[in-house]
């Protein structure tokens, strides 16, 4: 009975080491790194790294997370790259847009479009502030004939010489 119960007192003991050795080279680091996990899924912080030196299959592990946290974040910067150069793209767009949508191509003068929207507003001040508005119009007399005898070419110059003057 003695030696049952010694071998049964042994068995636990050593059932406790194994448990504890166990915890020490599996449990801990495993909670580490789903404590790592839990704080980057909240921070986005994807530069920071977890120390751990064990040489094992949970050291490869966290090195193969790792590898994938520096795609992660050449990615993000990969991505924030471009969205930048995007955002550049549609700016650049919005005010070509703008001038093809405001202005003449040919003398680069403000179209109807753009008149009438000034117009108004003169207008509006005009009447808000009690002021006198005054508008020039200035026409190019026979211009269709100069256009049908020398044609459109020299029409074209002679409409951007016209509007340098303006």
């Amino acid at each position: 009975a003695r030696t049952l119960l010694g071998a049964l007192f042994f068995g636990l003991c050593l059932a406790y080491f194994l448990a504890k050795h166990t915890q020490e080279l599996l449990t801990k680091p495993l909670i580490m790194m789903v404590n790592y996990v839990k704080e980057l899924s909240t921070t986005n912080d994807y530069k920071k790294r977890l120390k751990f030196d064990q040489k094992n299959e949970l050291g490869i592990l966290l090195d193969g997370f790792h590898h994938l946290l520096d795609i992660v974040v050449n990615r993000e910067a990969e991505l924030k790259n471009h969205s930048e150069n995007l955002q550049d793209l549609i700016n650049q767009r919005t005010k070509e847009l703008y001038k093809k949508s405001h202005f003449d191509s040919l003398t680069n003068l403000p179209n109807r479009a753009l008149l009438l929207d000034r117009l108004d507003h003169a207008i509006k001040t005009a009447k808000r502030k009690q002021e006198i508005l005054a508008i020039l119009f200035l026409g190019l007399d026979r211009f269709k004939i100069i256009n049908d005898t020398l044609g459109h070419d020299i029409g074209d110059q002679l409409l951007k010489k016209v509007a340098n003057k303006a």
